[in-house]
């Protein structure tokens, strides 16, 4: 029996993910931070929402071989600077694969969509590796399109990646949310060649220490930048 396997039988890989969350708690009680009972469930409101965004992204939806489209912020999961006006879509990709998104246009203002590395779960930032918009998509006649993601130039849409990408985010921006249609989007990546695979324990055990990294870097980056302000109140 390997140690990860141990880890996950003894209830060690939980409990740590537990301790995570718990060292997170600690933002919502610097001595800065406003210690009113609404503003405090607020923040632990917060830290919710980020483990299960947490979850949502490491251990839900964390097969790079068979990715999917899902909203990592939204009304109810809110990460830190994401724009009310936006819909967000995510989804796991590896740059060494290639990918196809194909999907309908919509009437939404603007969409964009980037590819990237890193997280606030490894070192703190994402670094965009290939960037397409609404502006220059070619779309047909019923508004429909595809789009292939890879690390080599392809003909057409093309979305770049290198060979270190790790996620594809699409975000459509709405003038007026009443009357704009949402565009439509599917991801798929092209000739896998193999089926899904079943839960290990080495892929909870990792996508629960990355889940409790990313709220406690997340919970701390948003802390320190609301901090960083006090100084200058209401000043650009």
């Amino acid at each position: 029996m390997s140690d990860v396997e141990q880890r996950v039988i003894s209830g060690q890989s939980w409990a740590d993910f537990c301790d995570a969350l718990k060292r997170a708690g600690e933002q919502i009680q610097r001595p800065e931070a406003p210690a009113d009972a609404f503003t405090r469930a607020e923040g632990y409101r917060y830290l919710s929402r980020l483990a299960r965004a947490g979850l949502e992204w490491y251990l839900e939806f964390n097969d790079a071989d068979f990715p999917v489209l899902y909203k990592p912020s939204h009304e109810t999961i809110k990460i830190g600077a994401d724009n009310p006006d936006n819909i967000y879509e995510k989804a796991v990709v590896n740059g060494r694969n290639d990918y196809r998104v194909r999907g309908k246009r919509g009437s939404v203002h603007y969409i964009s969509m980037t590819t990237s590395k890193g997280s606030y779960a490894e070192n703190f930032k994402q670094t965009e590796t290939g960037f397409v918009d609404s502006n220059e998509l070619d779309v047909d006649a019923d508004g429909r399109f595809e789009i292939i993601l890879s690390a080599t130039p392809k003909p057409g849409n093309w979305l770049p990646m290198d060979v270190d990408s790790q996620s594809l985010l699409i975000r459509q921006t709405f003038l007026d949310r009443e009357t704009e249609v949402p565009a439509e989007f599917v991801v798929e990546r092209l000739d896998t060649g193999v089926a899904p695979l079943p839960l290990t324990a080495q892929k909870l055990d990792a996508g629960l220490r990355t889940a409790g990294t990313f709220v406690e870097n997340t919970a701390r980056m948003f802390a320190d930048w609301s901090a960083s302000w006090l100084d200058k109140p209401n000043q650009l």
